[in-house]
């Protein structure tokens, strides 16, 4: 009886050495936080944030801002830097962050970049038309066929209204 009890509380000891080493060992965590902001001083909703290692580059968590632009990363303590991009905005990038408790970068601007488009040409891949009349025969070039993506033979016979089949 005695050693079984015995081995119970060695049980019982070693069991909580366990879960405080496990506490002992988890490290506190921060946040890092910001607004991002347009030249108008309006929040960029949808901007893409890009946490990364202040030593190797290494991208560590990836954010959007919020609907008024604001952005949080939860955190252990370290080097970091935050890189932002936005399409119409010109990158960012901080300079190395040391962090050692909670941090607010503040406002980080973005400065919008005015871009135009000289021509846009619009080309198909497709080399035969969907449909093709030679004589009698009347060809349904299904690779073409957008409506017969995804599905069988008959499923895209169906599909074309020209064509009127029932399976066997």
């Amino acid at each position: 009886m005695k050693k079984t009890y015995l081995k119970q509380s060695y049980f019982v000891i070693f069991l909580c050495c366990l879960f405080l080493n496990g506490l002992a060992q988890k490290k506190a965590e921060f946040y890092l936080k910001g607004v991002i902001q347009s030249t108008g001083n309006e929040g960029v909703s949808g901007a893409t944030l890009l946490l990364k290692d202040g030593s190797s580059g290494k991208i560590l968590n990836q954010r959007e801002s919020g609907g008024d632009g604001t952005f949080s990363f939860t955190v252990v303590a370290g080097n970091y830097i935050v890189s932002v991009s936005y399409l119409g905005a010109l990158s960012y990038q901080s300079d190395l962050i040391r962090l050692t408790g909670n941090t607010d970068l503040g406002m980080i601007q973005l400065k919008t970049t005015a871009r135009s488009l000289k021509e846009v040409v619009i080309q198909t891949s497709a080399s035969k038309p969907v449909i093709q009349v030679d004589g009698r025969k009347m060809i349904y070039n299904v690779q073409n066929s957008i409506s017969a993506q995804g599905g069988n033979v008959l499923e895209a016979l169906k599909k074309n209204a020209r064509s009127d089949c029932e399976p066997e």
